[in-house]
């Protein structure tokens, strides 16, 4: 079976979040989404004052990279590493405790399965106090 290196690639920055939080980013969440068409999955990250606008992470990753046709080569320490020089101003407004957050976060990373991505909306779909995913599963 071919590996999906989209999921792969893009599942990434679900990890670099929870690398964030690891290093006291704790006000940064997360707000994946899915395009019309379902094709695309969208990430952004975002401080929980939202005095910054929010950062679409997804479109970070792909910067000079090919995510679709390989999988890319720095791990996790590596990418939130240079995530964190190129974002020092809007990870200042994400300092800070969310323990309840966190927790709830991890959670939903432990229950994702192989190629699976979550996402709280998509463009037809709104208003959903749940996360479901790629394969159909519902993360309450």
């Amino acid at each position: 079976m071919k590996k999906d290196f989209y999921i792969i690639n893009l599942k990434k920055t679900l990890y670099i979040a929870h690398e964030l939080h690891k290093r006291g980013f704790e006000s940064l969440y997360i707000e994946p989404s899915i395009s019309p068409s379902g094709c695309h999955w969208r990430c952004s990250f975002f401080n929980s004052h939202k005095k910054e606008s929010s950062i679409i992470v997804s479109n970070w990753i792909q910067k000079n990279r090919d995510i679709c046709e390989k999988e890319i080569t720095q791990d996790i320490t590596e990418l939130t590493e240079l995530f964190i020089q190129q974002h020092q101003g809007f990870l200042s407004l994400c300092k800070g405790g969310n323990s309840a957050y966190i927790e709830w976060y991890q959670n939903i990373l432990n229950r994702l399965t192989i190629g699976e991505l979550p996402y709280i909306y998509s463009d037809f779909h709104h208003e959903r106090d749940y996360w479901t995913t790629t394969k159909g599963n519902d993360l309450v």
